[in-house]
Parts: structure tokens; C-alpha cells; sequence
């Protein structure tokens, strides 16, 4: 699969865009549809319907190292398609399931076909090589963002119009309509690499670290019956951390077995590689999390109805859209530790603002605030993903994809959960407003350390440049 100099045309952008819109969007839509369902399948509380949001989440982590690894090996355009015909027929299921217990298990499918076309759409677009990558790569991260926030708006439309069963059939004819323009004018797959046997073992572990930790993270005031046994989210926690570090020993003695692992170890050894992973967490977790709170701020604290809350994210939406493409394409001239620094610096002046506005509602701050936070994402995304996917060997693209994603994903589950759980736990004892005040600044603090930690990116570029033939020969073999 050699990786060409030319940037990705418009109608391979828009195949990939789809794919990665379709898989992103229905991570998001069925928020609004969780009292629908749980009035239609008779559920007896909240947290049973849940699973149908968390059990799409974790099989996704779960499933995307694992299928990155099978598209390297197998052609990406091969297991694209193969996405877009597994999401469109899960979709299918879900929309005609007759149970909870069914929906939830043809969710886990549809999130294996959505980590099929996120991870192996990250690639494909990579894979054209420097020249334009990083404004293929900025327009991409256009489309996560408005999927996630054009995802409640059109769920809650078509589940308050045609039932909770429509957000399941919009996806049928979007995925035939992908599958047949990808398999027109997607470029075909290069020749494929040899590899040792699928690493399985490491596959079930991630399943497991990834049921857990959404477990926790998801129900934070919750507990878990297991044969008369109470778990805690603690406890939940504790055995996810448990099972990762299974995982991690694992797979440092897959070589010794003849065993492909999930996750190349020595990727790890570029400095931008594993530092855009973790970057690109902190990001997701702490953005989604302000996304979480700023309503429950505005709702509580101040009495602001759903409508003005809504409009409120506008101008996140305006800022990132005008800025992610661009700062993609200037990703490739001037690298990516300044941009990701002054994005995440950004965000940290956007928490400010908002903590500001905290015990004293400023409009004009709040709006200049969701300004910053979307302009930081915008300059932030693109780069990172390309600093990350510009590192690596090019025959582990779609690994490398996929473990982008899969972290990305932890972040917003981090960030959901933390900006609930927090927020309830201090208002508690100090009111809405200082809670959110407190957490602003908290997260404030988080964008700051992010944008030094991008800053030190720059250096982690200089080392893998000197480091770079060794490390790719390793990875190569």
C-alpha cells in the first residue's frame, strides 16, 4: 500500500466523511432517545436503557485496534465497505429489535462497523501521503465535530416524528449509498502485509478493560449486582485498571508467541505517536465535559430554557468550522506542537471566561468563551491527528487510526461522565454556580497543561527525526 504525494480528491473526501459522520452521529443520537426507549421497551429505570449508548461506546474501543490491525493486513478500501455493509445491516436490526436485551446486542455490531469506517477512514486518508494531508485530515475533524453536535438535534427530530426506530433507518440508505460510492471511486488497495496471527487474547482483555471502565465511568452513582455481590464504580474502575495492565503485559510478549499485537510497542517510541494519543484524549475528555456542564450550569443555575441553551453552542460550531480545515493545511507547514499549544492555550482563556461568568451570568463572556472553545478544537484537532499519523510506518496506518479513535472515544466517555458526576457531587454542598465555577477553572487548568504538553511536542519532533530510520525499521518488520 504505497502512500502517494497527492491529497485526497473530493470524492474520496466525501466517501471518507460519510463514513466517519455516520459511525460518529449515531455515537450521540440516542441520547435524546433514552426516555422513548425506555417507555417503549418498559424498562423499570434510566440506567437499563443506557446500555444502549455505553454498550455502542466500549464496543467500539474495543473493537478498533483489533480491526485497524485486520484492514492492514486485508486492504483498507476491503474492510471500508465491509463497514458501511455492516452498519447499514445492524442498523437494519436495530430498527426491527424487538427487546432491549436485542437492541443492545445489534449495538455492539453497529459499533463494529462504525470503528471499521472511523479507524480504516482515518488511513485511507492518510494514506495519500504528506502533500494535503493535514487539510484532508483538518476537514475531517470538521466532520466529528458537527456529528456530535448535529447528533442530538436530529435524533430528537426524528425520534419526536417518527419514533424512536427512525434514527436506526436514516442509517440504511446513507450506508448503501456509501458502500456502492466506495466501491466506485474509492483507489484500490496496495499489496497486503504479512503478518503473525491475530492477537485475540489481546483483543478480549481490551473488551474487558473497555466494558469496565465505561461501566464506571457511565454510572458513577450507580451499583452492580453480581451473585449478591455490590460493585461501586470504584470497584468497576479498579478491575479496568486491573485488566489493562493484563492487557499491557500482554502485549509486550506477543513477538515472543508469534502473535500480531493490537498495538505495535514500538510505535510508542515516536515521541509524537504516543504524546498526540494522550493529547488527544486530555482534549476530548476535557471539551466534552464543559459540553456536559455548561447546560446543566445554564439550566440550574440560572433558569435558562433548552432553546437558548441550544443556541448557546452556535458559536462553537462557527469557530470550529471555519478554523479545523485551515489549520490542517497549516499543520503541514509549520508542524503541529504551535498550533495544538495555542489551540489547547485557547480553551484554557475560554474556561476562564466562563468562570468569570460563573456567579454573575455574562452573557457577551459566554459567547465569546464558546468562541474559544470551538476555535481551540479547531486548531487543535487537525493537527494533532496529523502529527500522529504522519509519524508512523505507513503500512500500520489503519492501526494507527484506530487507536487515534479509540482514544479519542475514552475521552468523550471521561468527559461525559466526569462533568455529571462532578458537577452533582458540588452543587450538593455549594450550589450550582460555585460548582460550576470550581470546574471551570479545573478545567482551565487542563487546557493549560495540555497546551505544555504540546509544546513539548517540538522537541518529541527533533528526537523522532534523528530516531525516525531506526524506529521505522523496527516497526517495519
Amino acid at each position: 500500500m504505497a502512500r502517494t504525494d497527492r491529497a485526497v480528491s473530493r470524492p474520496v473526501f466525501l466517501i471518507i466523511g460519510l463514513g466517519i459522520f455516520l459511525a460518529q452521529l449515531d455515537g450521540t443520537m440516542m441520547n435524546v432517545a433514552l426516555p422513548t426507549l425506555s417507555r417503549a421497551f418498559h424498562a423499570a429505570n434510566l440506567s437499563a436503557v443506557q446500555l444502549v449508548i455505553t454498550a455502542y461506546l466500549a464496543a467500539g474501543i474495543a473493537g478498533l485496534p483489533l480491526l485497524g490491525a485486520l484492514a492492514d493486513r486485508l486492504g483498507r478500501k476491503r474492510l471500508f465497505l465491509a463497514g458501511f455493509a455492516l452498519f447499514g445491516v445492524a442498523s437494519l436490526g436495530c430498527a426491527l429489535a424487538a427487546s432491549l436485551p436485542i437492541l443492545v446486542s445489534l449495538r455492539v455490531v453497529q459499533a463494529l462497523g462504525g470503528a471499521l469506517l472511523t479507524g480504516t477512514g482515518l488511513a485511507l486518508a492518510a494514506g495519500h501521503g504528506p502533500a494535503g494531508r493535514g487539510h484532508s485530515l483538518g476537514k475531517l475533524a470538521l466532520v466529528y465535530a458537527l456529528s456530535g453536535l448535529l447528533g442530538p438535534p436530529i435524533g430528537g427530530g426524528l425520534v419526536q416524528t417518527f419514533g424512536w426506530q427512525a434514527a436506526f433507518w436514516l442509517n440504511i440508505p446513507l450506508s448503501m449509498g456509501g458502500f456502492a460510492l466506495g466501491f466506485r471511486h474509492l483507489p484500490p488497495d496496495g499489496p497486503r502485509i504479512a503478518a503473525g496471527r491475530l492477537d485475540l487474547t489481546g483483543a478480549t482483555l481490551l473488551a474487558g478493560a473497555a466494558a469496565l471502565l465505561t461501566a464506571s465511568a457511565t454510572a458513577a452513582h450507580a451499583h452492580l449486582e453480581l451473585g449478591g455481590i455490590t460493585l461501586s464504580w470504584p470497584v468497576l474502575a479498579a478491575l479496568g485498571l486491573f485488566v489493562v495492565g493484563g492487557l499491557l503485559r500482554w502485549e509486550a510478549g506477543t513477538s515472543e508467541r508469534g502473535v500480531a499485537p493490537l498495538f505495535d510497542p514500538t510505535l510508542l517510541r515516536i515521541p509524537a505517536y504516543g504524546a498526540g494519543l494522550l493529547l488527544a484524549l486530555i482534549s476530548n475528555a476535557v471539551t466534552v465535559g464543559l459540553f456536559v456542564l455548561i447546560p446543566f450550569w445554564l439550566s440550574t443555575g440560572w433558569q435558562v430554557n433548552a432553546g437558548a441553551i441550544g443556541l448557546i453552542f452556535l458559536p462553537v460550531a462557527l469557530a470550529l468550522g471555519a478554523l479545523a480545515p485551515a489549520a490542517g493545511k497549516w499543520s503541514d507547514r509549520v508542524g503541529a506542537p504551535p498550533l495544538t499549544a495555542l489551540g489547547m492555550g485557547l480553551g484554557a482563556g475560554a474556561a476562564g471566561l466562563l468562570a468569570l461568568s460563573a456567579a454573575n451570568l455574562i452573557w457577551p463572556l459566554v459567547v465569546l468563551a464558546m468562541l474559544g472553545i470551538g476555535a481551540g478544537s479547531g486548531l487543535f484537532t487537525a493537527p494533532n491527528n496529523n502529527a500522529v499519523l504522519g509519524s508512523v510506518p505507513e503500512h500500520t496506518l489503519a492501526m494507527a487510526g484506530s487507536m487515534l479513535s479509540a482514544a479519542r472515544t475514552l475521552g468523550v466517555i471521561l468527559g461525559v461522565s466526569a462533568g455529571g458526576a462532578l458537577f452533582d457531587a458540588v452543587r450538593a454542598g455549594h450550589g450550582a454556580n460555585a460548582a460550576a465555577r470550581l470546574l471551570f477553572l479545573l478545567a482551565a487548568a487542563l487546557y493549560a497543561l495540555n497546551a505544555v504538553l504540546c509544546r513539548t511536542l517540538r522537541r518529541g519532533h527533533m528526537i523522532q527525526e534523528a530516531a525516525a530510520p531506526e524506529v521505522r525499521a523496527r516497526a517495519a518488520r
